[in-house]
């Protein structure tokens, strides 16, 4: 079953554990504020999100090299999305 989580408009988006995980940090507003900070664009990072692409290996890199992110905590996180 899909995780899923409020946005404050009230409506339920897609949880995707490291998108979430930089929200919840405050390093990012939001996904198109991701998408600016990484240079991919909007429907890119939407695409991500909601399942249609992976959060492959070019952006585990750009997260490690924008946020000084352990490498190895991004891929935990992303072994999250299976439960």
């Amino acid at each position: 079953m899909e995780k899923m989580v409020a946005v404050e408009s009230g409506r339920m988006k897609k949880a995707h554990p490291v998108l979430d995980y930089l929200k919840e940090k405050g390093l990012v507003k939001n996904d198109r504020d991701l998408a600016r900070v990484l240079e991919v664009n909007a429907p890119q990072m939407s695409k991500i999100r909601n399942g249609y692409m992976k959060f492959g290996a070019s952006m585990i890199l750009a997260v490690h090299e924008e946020f000084d992110i352990p490498i190895k905590e991004i891929k935990a996180l992303l072994a999250t999305m299976g439960e």
